[in-house]
């Protein structure tokens, strides 16, 4: 009874891990998106 339990604690461990990564990586994205932003205003004034 106890393995089970601990094999799934670590799965939902490793679970929301690989979650917490995903959005730090898509959070990320989209930091360095919104400082281009400027730029590419800037860059679409010019033409």
């Amino acid at each position: 009874m106890g393995k089970s339990l601990e094999k799934r604690e670590a799965r939902e461990r490793e679970k929301e891990q690989k979650n917490k990564n995903f959005y730090e990586k898509e959070s990320y994205k989209w930091v360095e998106a919104i400082k281009n932003i400027p730029e590419f205003l800037q860059e679409r004034k010019v033409n």
